[in-house]
């Protein structure tokens, strides 16, 4: 007897966060300050780190010490996905 195999009807998704570790000049209070700033995205490169720390902080003064990685796996019925997504771009595909 064949089993029918078993249809999950889910969607998955891998989450990338990227843990960043500094010091940077704040010009109101004039002193060095330690920041622990979290980016998306799976950022391998210190110097893109600091560039978009940079446009963040909207200051060119800092250094990036440590960068930490961490990933997630997230996944919902497709169903549940569909009613809480924020943005939906539906198109006919032949």
């Amino acid at each position: 007897m064949a089993t029918t195999p078993k249809v999950r009807n889910r969607i998955g998704r891998t989450i990338y966060e990227t843990h960043c570790i500094g010091s940077r000049y704040d010009p109101v209070t004039r002193e060095v300050v330690r920041f622990n700033e979290v980016l998306q995205g799976n950022i391998i490169n210190v110097d893109r780190a600091a560039t978009i720390l940079s446009k963040r902080f909207r200051s060119k003064q800092l250094i990036v010490e440590e960068l930490h990685h961490y990933q997630t796996y997230v996944s919902a019925p497709m169903d549940k996905f569909m009613e809480i997504v924020d943005e939906r771009t539906e198109k006919e595909i032949d």
